[in-house]
């Protein structure tokens, strides 16, 4: 067993650039503050991605660089066994005038920077959001296609979660039949035993946790990794074999907690309902449907004929996002020249007593915890995955 450590929070999207008019260039809200905000909103197919990109400074005081616009000091490269490497605990600063040039580039980390390359083999890198939304405002094209990568921040902000999605590299694509518009996130989830939830209109909530970095809540400092509250879910009618999953992932230990890298999509219902013949019968088609099943055509079967597979409907109502489950991540290795798929999971890996959870900074605890007074884990900058390799496709033949 380990201390808490921060998992993976990522996305991926392939799809169309939809310009909005929401684009504000060199702003001014009072003399020492000068500003760019963009409205980035790419369409997906049937999803969309969206965030709010902002950047600025203070044109009075011009300043070095020392923080990466997805968290954290900047990493400097550095010489080690005659290779450029990653400096993890070692920090640097570029000078802000200096920001564009490509030596100075040169010496912080990739992972620090936001790598854009609209037209093939024109690759511009940034370390600031405001040096990108203004590129961006002179470069991209309504309706341009673009394949871009990005990190999913959480923030603990007046005694809510919000998640926001951070852009790290942007370029130009092509969408075809071949390579269809597509979204898809992958996150590292905790689970205990009670995280599984009884099914309701086809769809199994998993209750569980993210665990990420936070900074802060309000005013009061945490610069921790703790236990967040995520939840997503199992659409039995997409997903099958969905038992299959939860037989071999879900199963925990009491008092313990799983790891696993989910991948999943954003779904929009409103009310969700099953369809009927009575829902699909009009005037025009009921003769039709009424032949259909004298000539012994089943109501599913004739279902099936005219709306598909997928039943489920989007009846009246509120609008709901659901995060809906497509598959425990992998991640692929050669092995005697034939590549070895390995789902990213980890067995009962952490004791309840080593996850601190958002709730035990403000106020309120998990019963568990009550007694328990918070000694907090250490900042972890890197990541550490456990992999159990799973033979999965074994079971779906």
């Amino acid at each position: 067993m380990a201390e808490l450590k921060k998992g993976i929070a990522t996305f991926e999207a392939l799809g169309i650039f939809e310009a909005n008019g929401k684009t504000k260039i060199d702003q001014t809200n009072k003399p020492t503050w000068k500003y760019s905000n963009m409205f980035f909103k790419l369409k997906c197919g049937d999803e969309n991605i969206s965030t709010s990109l902002i950047g600025g400074f203070n044109p009075l005081a011009p300043r070095d660089i020392e923080y990466s616009e997805f968290g954290g000091k900047l990493h400097p490269i550095v010489e080690k066994n005659g290779r450029a490497t990653i400096d993890w605990r070692g920090s640097c600063a570029i000078k802000w005038e200096k920001r564009f040039e490509k030596s100075e580039l040169e010496k912080v980390a990739a992972i620090d920077k936001i790598r854009v390359e609209i037209v093939k083999g024109e690759r511009e890198e940034f370390l600031t959001n405001y040096d990108l939304i203004n590129y961006l405002a002179e470069n991209l094209q309504d309706k341009q296609a673009l394949k871009i990568y990005g990190n999913i921040n959480y923030e603990y902000k007046d005694g809510k979660l919000e998640e926001n999605y951070l852009i790290t590299q942007i370029y130009g694509a092509e969408i075809s039949e071949e390579y269809p518009a597509f979204c898809k996130f992958r996150q590292t989830v905790l689970i205990d035993s009670n995280s599984v939830q009884p099914v309701e209109n086809g769809i199994i909530p998993i209750q569980g946790f993210t665990p990420q970095y936070i900074n802060h809540n309000g005013e009061d400092y945490i610069n921790s990794v703790i236990a967040v509250p995520f939840e997503f879910n199992f659409d039995t009618e997409s997903l099958p074999k969905y038992q299959i999953y939860l037989d071999k992932f879900f199963k925990v230990e009491p008092k313990k907690f799983s790891e696993i890298v989910i991948e999943y999509g954003v779904k929009k219902y409103g009310d969700i309902k099953q369809i009927t013949l009575e829902d699909i019968m009009t005037d025009e088609n009921k003769d039709v449907i009424e032949t259909d099943l004298l000539f012994g055509m089943s109501e599913e079967e004739v279902l099936e004929k005219y709306v598909g597979s997928n039943r489920r409907a989007v009846a009246s109502g509120d609008v709901k996002y659901l995060k809906v489950f497509r598959d425990i991540g992998r991640t692929s290795e050669k092995i005697e020249e034939k590549v070895v798929l390995k789902h990213q999971f980890a067995a009962n890996k952490y004791k309840e007593s080593e996850v601190f959870f958002v709730e035990d900074f403000v106020g309120k605890r998990r019963q568990s915890q009550q007694k328990l007074e918070p000694k907090l884990p250490k900042p972890q900058s890197q990541k550490e995955e456990t992999i159990e390799d799973v033979d999965f496709d074994e079971l779906f033949k």
